[in-house]
């Protein structure tokens, strides 16, 4: 992936990203539609940034972590919304073997940052004013915050550092 075809994904992916974080802390949902904007970002905007092989390998990916986050949303780990949304987003990922591995590490990273950061302002009274379901609901986390997190900040690692 070049850095221009990251900053690109980068700017195309940024308001999905922000609503998606913004809806799961809210409402504690990631609307169908959301991933479906995804899809469809990637899909008009792929052919004029990559050869149509890494564009099949994009698509395969993601189907295959469309499997992987579907069987963890069976066992409960995630939600439904979680696993259509992190699929969406892992088009944005370059199908080589360090990137996949440089975003799963960066997922896990804004995984713990998010825990940590949702949890503590939970508990602060003025924060809990905000009426957002996610402080309310005590067992779950919204885990989109962190897959939105987690594709910014690889797509501005790529762009900026060309990692």
């Amino acid at each position: 992936m070049t850095t221009n075809t990251a900053l690109f994904s980068l700017a195309l992916v940024a308001l999905p990203c922000l609503y998606a974080a913004w809806s799961d802390l809210r409402y504690m949902r990631l609307p169908n539609a959301l991933s479906l904007a995804m899809i469809a970002l990637f899909l008009v905007s792929a052919p004029f940034l990559m050869d149509l092989s890494e564009m099949g390998w994009r698509l395969g990916i993601a189907f295959a972590a469309l499997m992987i986050t579907f069987l963890l949303n069976a066992g409960g780990v995630i939600g439904g919304g979680d696993a259509k949304f992190g699929s969406a987003a892992m088009l944005f990922v370059a199908p080589m073997t360090d990137h996949i591995t440089l975003f799963l590490q960066v997922l896990g990273m804004m995984a713990l940052t998010g825990v940590i950061t949702h949890r503590l302002p939970a508990r602060v009274p003025l924060m809990q004013g905000l009426g957002w379901q996610s402080f309310s609901e005590h067992g779950t986390f919204p885990f989109g915050l962190s897959i939105a997190a987690a594709l910014l900040f690889y797509l501005m690692l790529i762009g900026y550092l060309g990692a």
